[in-house]
């Protein structure tokens, strides 16, 4: 008894991993190659939502990967190359939700710079950490630059793989059913996100230094602790222990899902709600109203 195999993982596409019934699975391409290969036996005894899966001359997936027809690469006006959303790897099948306007990426993740980083290691088990990660290069080749504590598991991963999965999360808020015209809403999750892959690579001495000052200086409020201000004994303490790296970007997804596939007078009651709660709910419901002229460039205002 196998599951069925996913061609690629979200951090080195070249790995295969396994999902049962139910999750994301293989993209149409590939479906029709596992009905081929594979008989669906169904069983009494499974969890709901699950299946045995009994093979029949299991074709290898190397294989079932040449026979498939997977859409290319294509190029944004900004000539960054995006990733054309298939079943495997969207984000979100709405595309009201996808964001493809770089200028607006950019000013998202600037906003929220503070990345989850995934990597596997030796083993291929996932190594997560939370770095901030800044904007080094953008346009035609996209590069984010962060650092890291030397000797730790994650560290350690990046020397074995260096394909990584980023994530940028902004403030995210439930959308309750109760707030919806719609008798049949069972509710959903209104976030912003962006996802990164890309290749890491280690950086001197002195882009680590350049790298700390300017993340010291972008968030330091007060003029008299600017990186300048710090002893060089205790920067020189510290460079010995510290990993500076890039992501080379070579795929970018974005999504706002923002309750914009819903009706105006669902969309203003969702987002009146939300500041009411206050807090992250509160910033959801602004990012909503900042962009309903946007969502609904028909209606009044």
């Amino acid at each position: 008894m196998i599951w069925y195999a996913m061609p690629a993982d979200p951090v080195d596409p070249s790995r295969e991993t396994c999902t049962a019934s139910g999750a994301v699975g293989p993209p149409p391409e590939i479906c029709q190659f596992i009905r081929k290969s594979m008989l669906i036996v169904r069983s009494r005894d499974r969890p709901v939502g699950l299946a045995r899966r009994r093979v029949h001359n299991p074709a290898p997936w190397t294989e079932i990967m040449r026979q498939a027809s997977f859409p290319k690469f294509h190029k944004h006006s900004s000539n960054l190359l995006l990733h054309q959303s298939t079943g495997r790897d969207r984000m979100y099948p709405d595309k009201k939700f996808i964001v493809e306007e770089l200028d607006e990426i950019r000013a998202f993740v600037e906003k929220h710079p503070f990345a989850t980083l995934v990597a596997t290691d030796s083993s291929g088990e996932y190594v997560a950490t939370h770095v901030p990660l800044l904007v080094e290069q953008w346009g035609e080749k996209i590069i984010f630059r962060g650092h890291m504590m030397r000797e730790t598991d994650h560290w350690e991963a990046l020397k074995h793989r260096p394909h990584v999965f980023v994530s940028f999360l902004g403030p995210d808020a439930p959308v309750l059913g109760s707030w919806q015209l719609t008798p049949r809403f069972g509710g959903t999750w209104n976030y912003q996100a962006v996802h990164v892959r890309g290749i890491a690579q280690s950086r001197d001495c002195d882009v680590l230094v350049k790298h700390l000052e300017e993340l010291k200086n972008r968030f330091e409020t007060s003029p008299d602790h600017k990186f300048s201000s710090l002893p060089s004994e205790y920067i020189d303490a510290l460079l010995p222990l510290i990993e500076c790296f890039d992501i080379v970007v070579s795929d970018l997804k974005c999504i706002f899902k923002l309750s914009q596939n819903r009706k105006i007078e669902e969309f203003d009651r969702t987002a009146g709600n939300l500041r009411l709660m206050g807090g992250k709910s509160a910033l959801v419901a602004e990012e909503m109203l900042i962009r309903r002229a946007e969502f609904y460039p028909c209606r009044d205002t």
